[in-house]
């Protein structure tokens, strides 16, 4: 993936930025993901540190874009305003010889973004079905973007989809095999569908950077077990009958 898209995923910003907008929006992520928030929690401390590297990366990226644009010691753009995108865009194709085909990739990663970024505001107002719909067509315009498979599952959760949370899950691990909440919602999501062993090779995957999530895991796969353990009660004619294993196999 265009590493300016994937910047601007990770801040949650548009394309067309402007140099205030970025440094606004990076100083409030960096306050809400410096490691010192999370003292005392060594696991909470490690995504902090993963969080904040990404985030510093990505201002690296949008910053340099917004001084350089076109990668070459160009010169610099005026300091608050930010840089027209489009005007840069069209002259990048200009000097290309498939210039059609650029301008055509960022149309349409653009629209991904703007999908993306539409998706989660949805996600945020609890519009579940809006959310689905917005960021299954952003990850069709676009499918390396592990964020939006990330959204999409936890929007298949809150409307009781788990098989197809567990696929947008997979994905998201997949391309980020260092996700960890990808892994561990992943594996939420196979104790769900009761795939307990796939759960635990999830929770095996935590078990060295984020062992606390692994444990949550196997809490949930546990308490499973425990359910299909546990005797069923039927009402009938108003009387419980008490239906222990040995007799469960007996009923049609």
């Amino acid at each position: 993936m265009d590493e300016r898209f994937q910047s601007c995923l990770v801040l949650g910003v548009g394309l067309d930025v402007t140099r205030e907008e970025l440094r606004r929006r990076y100083r409030e992520l960096a306050r809400e993901w410096h490691p010192d928030r999370a003292a005392g929690h060594e696991q909470g401390r490690r995504e902090a540190e993963r969080r904040l590297r990404a985030i510093n990366r990505a201002y690296e990226v949008l910053e340099a874009g917004l001084t350089d644009p076109w990668g070459e010691g160009s010169g610099s753009l005026p300091a608050e305003s930010g840089h027209d995108v489009a005007a840069w865009t069209r002259g990048l194709a200009e000097r290309s010889h498939g210039g059609g085909e650029i301008e055509a990739a960022r149309s349409l990663r653009e629209r991904a973004l703007r999908l993306y970024m539409e998706g989660i505001v949805h996600f945020g107002e609890h519009r579940w079905r809006e959310a689905i719909s917005a960021l299954t067509r952003s990850v069709y315009l676009v499918q390396a973007n592990p964020e939006a498979y990330l959204a999409l599952g936890r929007a298949y959760r809150r409307v009781n989809l788990p098989a197809k949370a567990e696929a947008a899950y997979r994905e998201a691990a997949r391309l980020s095999p260092d996700h960890a909440e990808a892994r561990y919602e992943l594996g939420e999501t196979h104790v769900a569908l009761g795939d307990l062993d796939a759960a635990e090779a999830d929770a095996r995957r935590l078990d060295g950077p984020f062992p606390e999530l692994a444990a949550l895991i196997r809490a949930s796969a546990e308490h499973a077990r425990a359910r299909s353990r546990a005797p069923l009660f039927l009402l009938s004619d108003n009387v419980h009958i008490l239906l222990s294993d040995n007799v469960r196999g007996w009923l049609v």
